[in-house]
């Protein structure tokens, strides 16, 4: 379930979310073809596999340094998948319903890291949204009501979107190792109100915003793939550029709604 689902109430009416979903592993980011060919037969193949590969091998560092009990999990269930003659294209289909899945074990984690961490995070984010925007506008649109997209188009810069996956591991596992201790709650209406004018200033017109925040998301489906590509971007830059913590509450409270 996207944000945009889970909603945010406000101001006296249900607000549409459009953050990307926390889940690990929503985003596709690259066809692994280096699994292709021979299945692996041991555990040992499948790490160094991941680890070589020069395009995602930082990903795949990354998480088996901050979580090797999921990086272990992955590799096994990769193995045991090839031993019993899975296809390259099924091995890789499961190895993202495993990060997607870890990604929800973690949930709670994340939504305690530290202020630089959380914040490093979102910057992450709003550089794959951007990079989306100028690589195909329908993708951003994608990301921006689903909270996910699938896409191995050349236009996309891959390193972008894996520099956000690894970031995200690294935010979960500061939280984890460093949790704040952070209360959910629901932000209040002049929050609200406050990111509302934030992307007014961005350059949005009020309609456009309104539409953003009506409960009635027949509102956004009458905006242009552009449009809500642009509020979606507003709305990350919206809730960064709030003070510190503030921004850190209204973001941690998204992540806890979304599925």
């Amino acid at each position: 379930m996207g944000y945009r689902e889970g909603g945010y109430k406000g101001n006296s009416a249900w607000v549409g979310v459009v953050v990307a979903v926390l889940v690990l592993g929503r985003c596709v980011l690259m066809p692994l073809s280096t699994i292709g060919g021979q299945p692996p037969l041991t555990a040992a193949t499948i790490e160094n596999t991941l680890l070589d590969d020069p395009k995602t091998g930082q990903l795949f560092a990354t998480i088996k340094r901050t979580y090797p009990e999921e990086f272990n999990g992955l590799t096994r269930d990769m193995l045991q998948r090839s031993k019993a003659g899975a296809s390259p294209s099924e091995v890789e289909e499961a190895m993202l319903t495993y990060l997607i899945d870890a990604g929800r074990r973690h949930r709670k984690e994340i939504i305690q890291a530290p202020h630089a961490a959380f914040e490093a995070y979102r910057q992450a984010e709003i550089k794959v949204a951007a990079t989306l925007r100028t690589a195909d506008v329908n993708l951003c649109d994608q990301y921006i009501s689903k909270g996910s997209f699938r896409t191995t188009a050349p236009a996309v810069d891959q390193k972008v979107l894996i520099d956000f996956r690894t970031t995200t591991w690294e935010t979960t596992a500061a939280g984890r190792d460093n949790p704040v201790k952070r209360a959910i709650k629901q932000p209040s209406d002049q929050t609200g109100r406050t990111i509302a004018a934030s992307m007014i200033a961005y350059g949005l017109k009020q309609s456009q915003v309104a539409a953003f925040f009506d409960e009635n998301q027949s509102a956004m489906a009458r905006l242009s793939p552009v449009e809500r590509c642009e509020l979606g971007i507003a709305f990350l830059k919206a809730v960064d550029g709030l003070p510190g913590e503030k921004a850190d509450q209204f973001y941690a409270f998204l992540a806890s709604r979304s599925g």
